[in-house]
């Protein structure tokens, strides 16, 4: 399963851009995430559960395959079991407000995970975690010792949490967070603020944090946006997050000392040793270039294939995967070697938000109007006919 990718004011929340949920069975902490084996799938619920929900205005979507998945309004849970025609509001302990910043990961194992924050402007003020572990008809929820950010489960007890503290003037505070026990608990095992104790600056204060993904509980990787030229910001630890490195990664063809780069989301982990990094590359046009790690994200190589004026991406396997450019879709199927070009019957322009595929053939679009009105459409011919399912 793979996560979306969005971002917001202080950190790009992905569970949307950190490692996809194999959902391993139960490790020692220590133990690389590479070695294990996924855990049996859950059967998904056989007939709908919830409120029927009309014309829901979603803002989030993950779909596990083409009739299962989940979606976010600005108040509510929902759940599809028919590709998204019709969804359902799963009600959760406590009835949370959920608002734009809630950020959720689910699994076709059953597992599932949704983080909520409160509104509030203190960092350090609780969220709020709930998990399931039968495609949402039970839940479970603790307090997290946060109040934005992003997390990236390994399994269902080991997880890490990359959370804000703050955005101004190009840079970026964070606190780096690690759980044993499923999230019940919380450990803070790094921050880069200088005005807290024991903080460090191996992981630099200044650039923007998109996301952080997890490979074991020793190592994570953290990408995100810096504003010097020539550099891509994109640190790794190799010590459970107690001080980072940066990780040297190859100019893309075209490109110097002097270009400017943008990462909007950790590295997607296709399998355990296959891994997506999409970087913006600025220039005249700018490019979305795909790179590509071949061994668990140690090392890294760019596309010879950008694409022109990229603006979104998602894979739905290790070597296939599409980008929107504003206008058309581009489909690949060699790990963004070469491109497929595909045109919408359907003019999305500006209102296109984010979109969801789980195969070259299936895939959905959220878009949003100036007014707020947000509409649903999905493909089965890989990106050519929409059909709308929420106008």
């Amino acid at each position: 399963m793979k996560t979306k990718l969005i971002l917001g004011l202080t950190i790009l929340l992905s569970l949307a851009c950190s490692l996809p949920s194999q959902l391993f069975p139960q490790a020692e902490a220590t133990e690389d995430v590479r070695q294990a084996a996924p855990e049996p799938v859950a059967q998904a619920a056989a007939t709908p559960q919830g409120e029927f929900v009309l014309a829901p205005q979603i803002i989030n979507i993950q779909m596990l395959d083409e009739q299962n998945g989940w979606a976010l309004t600005a108040d509510q849970l929902l759940r599809t079991w028919d590709g998204g025609a019709r969804w359902y509001a799963i009600r959760l302990p406590g009835d949370p407000i959920l608002g734009y910043s809630a950020n959720m990961d689910f699994s076709k194992t059953g597992w599932g995970w949704l983080l909520t924050f409160k509104e509030s402007t203190d960092p350090n003020a609780n969220g709020i975690l709930y998990q399931t572990r039968d495609n949402g008809q039970n839940w479970t929820s603790n307090p997290v010792p946060f109040n934005s950010g992003s997390l990236s489960f390994i399994d269902p007890q080991h997880a890490w949490a990359m959370a804000g503290l703050g955005v101004g003037a190009g840079s970026n505070a964070v606190a780096i967070f690690q759980t044993v026990d499923g999230g019940s608990t919380w450990k803070q095992v790094y921050t880069n603020d200088p005005t807290l104790a024991n903080s460090s600056d191996s992981l630099p204060l200044g650039g923007l944090k998109a996301g952080l993904a997890a490979g074991s509980m020793q190592t994570a990787w953290i990408s995100g946006t810096t504003y010097a030229p020539g550099q891509i910001y994109f640190f790794r630890s190799d010590d459970g997050g107690q001080t980072w490195a940066s990780v040297e990664v190859p100019l893309p063809p075209g490109a110097n000392q002097e270009t400017m780069f943008a990462v909007y989301s950790a590295p997607i982990f296709m399998s355990l040793e296959r891994a997506i990094l999409p970087v913006r590359v600025y220039g005249e046009p700018s490019m979305l270039n795909i790179y590509t790690s071949q061994d668990g994200g140690y090392t890294w190589t760019p596309s010879l294939s950008p694409v022109p004026d990229g603006r979104q991406s998602d894979f739905f396997s290790a070597s296939e995967g599409i980008v929107w450019d504003g206008m058309k879709f581009h489909l690949t199927t060699d790990s963004a070697q070469s491109w497929i070009t595909v045109t919408p019957n359907i003019g999305f322009g500006e209102n296109f938000a984010l979109m969801d595929y789980v195969s070259r053939t299936t895939g959905w679009v959220v878009t949003g109007d100036a007014d707020g009105n947000r509409s649903l459409y999905r493909t089965t011919d890989g990106g050519a006919t929409w059909t709308v399912l929420t106008p």
